[in-house]
This record gives structure tokens, C-alpha cells and sequence, in this order.
């Protein structure tokens, strides 16, 4: 049910919180008869404060998949710059700071995050060697590793492997690389 992020969740809660603002009220202030008791305002306002510090911990963690550096930015800027269009961008989890230009110009795949887990360095070729495609680009990023652990559920390490064996393989030369993203092509001598 969890496709989405925790988003189901959140559209729940937000559906909901006018009935709860409204019973939560009622808590601290249940009889119009009784007046206003400074009693309600200051358990209200400890109230408050706790269920603030608990939103900061349970929202705590999606910013390491959702927020995207510089250099990660730079490199999809620089798939941008050389790509003809027509080219695939291929990443290996959703969370990459892409399709924000020329949509229609280039086609964008998202590989299923079983294939890191299993190291299948094949499909990943078969997926990149489309002849109709003019040209295809794999891009890796921190990001994307953030979000396979978070998400997917990647045992630390994975990523490290996949990683290893992209490059074991022989089968891919990078073209980019920075501290938080690698670009590879796929070596057209070597499919």
C-alpha cells in the first residue's frame, strides 16, 4: 500500500484532520459553560509541542532519497548538454533530479530495483542496446541508493556491488563522474 511513499498515509491524515481538530478541542475545551481555564491553554500548548516533535520524527528520513545535491543536479544537467534526442536516460530507482526539460525529447526508464539486488548486469544491457534507440545513458546517484535502501529494502552493500560488477562486467565506460553521480554508456564493442 506503500507505493507511493507514505502518501496514502499522509492524504489520510490530511482528509481527516478536520474531524480530529475538532475532537481534540473538545478535549480542552469540552463546555462552552466552563469558561476559559488557563489549565486548557497551557495542556494545550504542551500538546502542541509534542505532537510537533513527533511530526519532525516520523517525517525524519525522506529527505536523504528526496533531496538532490548539486552535483547530482549537474550531472543530469550534463546528460542534458550531450544527449541527442531521441537518447534513453536509464536509472536504477525513481529518485533522480530528471524530466524537469525536454520532456518529449528523450525517453527515461527506471529498471526494476530487483535487478541491483541480483546484480543482473544482462538485463541492464538488454534494457540499453535498444537498436531504435539512438543512444542510452545509466545514470547512478546518491540518491538512488538512498532510496533502495529506504524503500526497497537493499541490505548495505548492495549498491556497493552492483556497482562493482557494472564495472567487473566491461560492458560499460563512464563518461561523467562526480562525488554523487556516475554516468555510463553502454560499450557498443563489448555488448
Amino acid at each position: 500500500m506503500q507505493a507511493y511513499g507514505g502518501e496514502l498515509l499522509l492524504r489520510i491524515y490530511l482528509y481527516s484532520v478536520v474531524f480530529m481538530s475538532f475532537l481534540a478541542a473538545a478535549l480542552f475545551f469540552p463546555k462552552p459553560e466552563l469558561g476559559r481555564r488557563i489549565y486548557s491553554y497551557v495542556a494545550l500548548f504542551i500538546v502542541s509541542l509534542i505532537m510537533l516533535g513527533g511530526f519532525l520524527v516520523t517525517r525524519y528520513g525522506n529527505e536523504r532519497m528526496m533531496y538532490f545535491t548539486t552535483k547530482e543536479v549537474s550531472a543530469v544537467q550534463y546528460l542534458y548538454k550531450t544527449a541527442a534526442p531521441g537518447s534513453q536516460f536509464v536509472a536504477l530507482a525513481g529518485e533522480v533530479p530528471w524530466r524537469y526539460q525536454d520532456y518529449r525529447n528523450y525517453r527515461y526508464t527506471t529498471a526494476k530495483p530487483r535487478m541491483v539486488w541480483d546484480t543482473d548486469i544482462n538485463e541492464l544491457v538488454r534494457i540499453m542496446a535498444d537498436p531504435k534507440i539512438p543512444a542510452s545513458y545509466l545514470i547512478l546517484t546518491r540518491s538512488q541508493q538512498a532510496a533502495g535502501e529506504l524503500y526497497v529494502g537493499w541490505p548495505p552493500g548492495t549498491w556497493e556491488n552492483f556497482k562493482q560488477a557494472l564495472l567487473d562486467s566491461h560492458k560499460f565506460k563512464a563518461i561523467y563522474t562526480n562525488q554523487d553521480s556516475v554516468i555510463y554508456i553502454l560499450d557498443k564493442q563489448k555488448k
